[in-house]
């Protein structure tokens, strides 16, 4: 998969985040969210606690781990049958070793 993109999540939650404020958008953390009239555009991030039927949890977990003694250019995908991981290259052989496998309903 050379053509393949990846991110530190982050990062990009943290700009996306100053960049909507920026743009006026106003963010209420740790209250409940239930969509309300009266605005144009609502973005429900509730995930399982909407307690929505349509949905199914997936929990992920990362590891980022340093070694200069690993060099990767893009990620790398472990498919093992039991436990399929991903290695993805960060700055100053710094790597995010993911699993994105683990039911949590």
């Amino acid at each position: 998969f050379p053509n393949e993109a990846h991110l530190d999540p982050r990062q990009a939650m943290a700009a996306l985040h100053d960049n909507l404020a920026t743009m006026g958008v106003k963010f209420h953390f740790g209250c409940d969210a239930r969509p309300v009239s009266g605005f144009a555009r609502q973005i429900d991030c509730m995930g399982m606690a909407a307690a929505d039927d349509r949905l199914r949890g997936v929990r992920g977990e990362m590891l980022i781990l340093r070694t200069p003694d690993v060099s990767l250019s893009r990620p790398v995908r472990l498919l093992h049958p039991r436990f399929p991981l991903y290695a993805v290259p960060r700055t100053d052989h710094r790597f995010m070793i993911g699993a994105t496998m683990i039911e949590s309903q």
